[in-house]
């Protein structure tokens, strides 16, 4: 996820800074917290895997 971040979370820089954020999601990104049973989305607060939709990425990645 460290390559993902500068393309797809940003900050308005006009709103007030949360030290724990890293931003909000940009247009066209979508992103949920998954339970490792790949099946089941989390209740907010609770530990998972993220899964990231965005135009840039890919749902598999070349090993070649």
């Amino acid at each position: 996820m460290t390559e993902a971040t500068c393309s797809i979370l940003g900050w308005d820089p006009n709103l007030e800074n949360h030290n724990a954020s890293v931003g909000e999601l940009n247009p066209n990104c979508h992103a949920k917290i998954m339970d490792p049973d790949g099946l089941t989305e989390v209740p907010v607060g609770e530990r998972g895997e993220i899964w990231v939709q965005a135009p840039k990425y890919t749902s598999t990645i070349s090993t070649s």
